[in-house]
This record gives structure tokens, C-alpha cells and sequence, in this order.
């Protein structure tokens, strides 16, 4: 079973395979709107890398 996985604005697609739930993977989005979802929060010292990017865990 495949469980569908996408940054909120949808530039990151992705399914992850429910066999490997017990494993962690990291990816990273530098898409305009979760940049701009990390300004409005006003933390983007927290939330954005160096070079602007999420982490979606």
C-alpha cells in the first residue's frame, strides 16, 4: 500500500510505500509558497535553510 505525499502547494509529489513507515526520509522544497508560509509564521530562521529550502520529514 502507497500513501500519497505532496508539499501544500503541489510542486512536491510523492507516494510513500507503507512496508518502509518505519524508516524516516527528509526532502527539501524551495518552492515561492512555502517560503512565503515560513515568512507569515515569522520564523523563518526555524523553518527555512540557508538556501531558503523546508524540510518535509
Amino acid at each position: 500500500m502507497t500513501l500519497p505525499i505532496a508539499c501544500q502547494c503541489g510542486q512536491f509529489r510523492g507516494e510513500l510505500d507503507t512496508l518502509l513507515a518505519r524508516t524516516h526520509n527528509r526532502l527539501r522544497c524551495y518552492c515561492d509558497d512555502c517560503q512565503a508560509f515560513a515568512h507569515y509564521l515569522g520564523n523563518t530562521q526555524n523553518i527555512l535553510d540557508e538556501q531558503g529550502g523546508t524540510d518535509i520529514t
